[in-house]
């Protein structure tokens, strides 16, 4: 299976938002690798992303695929 649709077919099973840490450990990829791809999916309109800002710091980006793409 390509690592795009790997990505692809975890987000739309899990449906919650999840860090790139999250799905690289989850489709067996690593990290930067999982940000390359959901970067890609979010130009391309297949995936959505969520900034939790917490108390200090930068904020997580949080990925999950777009509602209208998970049907397809």
């Amino acid at each position: 299976m390509r690592t795009l649709d790997k990505i692809r077919q975890y987000l739309i099973k899990d449906g919650d938002y999840r860090s790139a840490a999250q799905i690289a450990a989850s489709t067996g990829v690593s990290r930067s690798t999982a940000r390359a791809y959901l970067d890609y999916m979010l130009e391309q309109g297949i995936a959505e992303e969520l900034l939790q800002y917490g108390t200090v710091g930068r904020p997580q980006r949080l990925f999950r695929a777009k509602k209208e793409t998970a049907g397809k």
